[in-house]
């Protein structure tokens, strides 16, 4: 019995030791409307590529933070990956296209991301973007 409620004990306070706060964030875009050109009858289309992203950050304490990030691009009437950024020369596809990386950030020192991210401009315009 005293073994029991020892280890209850022990149990009980390393369960409030590994509490981290973390954050995901889901989100997308979703672009399409109707397009004419000249000669041609009216079709469906899109300004920017429609997508679906997970992003993520979880505190580990002392300013230091784990990041990550995953993008795909697809079409909307049939949720297919896009053909003009999906598929490689080799026609192989590729699972998750756009940002698909994972990053260390510090309150100190910046952040360093590991794996494929998006343009400069995407990067910097999104934070502006209702």
């Amino acid at each position: 019995m005293k073994k029991t409620l020892i280890a209850l004990a022990v149990l009980g306070a390393a369960a409030g030791v590994a509490h981290a706060q973390s954050n995901v964030t889901i989100y997308g875009i979703v672009d399409t409307g109707f397009i004419k050109e000249s000669g041609s009858d009216i079709k469906m289309g899109e300004n920017v590529n429609n997508r679906i992203g997970f992003r993520g950050v979880e505190d580990l304490g002392s300013g230091q933070k784990a990041t990550f990030e995953l993008e795909k691009r697809f079409e909307l009437a049939d949720g297919t990956l896009k053909e003009s950024n999906g598929y490689k020369a080799d026609g192989k596809t590729t699972d998750w296209d756009g940002a698909a990386n994972v990053g260390l950030k510090g309150d100190n020192w910046g952040a360093v991301r590991l794996g494929r991210v998006n343009e400069l401009t995407t990067e910097s315009i999104r934070k502006f973007d209702p």
